[in-house]
């Protein structure tokens, strides 16, 4: 898993200070024609306000973290301070919103 730090953990704790409503599932496919050592790519699962689930897709490649809900899709370069599922997160945030 991916915790906060933008390093993998293999723990089922919850590492991360993002808040409970937002988690992540990332995926490493290290076969040829998957992801390059640059890239992992999973899915985002980010409760609504009404208590719903809205899932997306979230990738990051060569520290460009895009995020994809519906037919939409936004991403963002990480800098070295940038808390790669706090900016997932948001960007989720921003797509839920755009698509209601």
């Amino acid at each position: 898993m991916l915790n906060n730090t933008g390093r993998y953990t293999q723990s089922n704790e919850n590492t991360s200070p993002v808040a409970p409503e937002t988690a992540i599932v990332a995926v490493y496919d290290p076969r040829p024609g998957g992801m390059s050592d640059f890239g992992v790519k999973g899915t985002i699962v980010y409760r609504l306000p009404s208590g719903r689930a809205a899932i997306g897709k979230f990738s990051i490649i060569v520290g460009v973290l895009t995020v994809a809900y519906g037919d939409k899709r936004k991403g963002k370069l990480l800098s070295g301070t940038d808390m790669p599922l706090s900016v997932a997160e948001t960007l989720m945030s921003d797509l839920v919103s755009e698509a209601a």
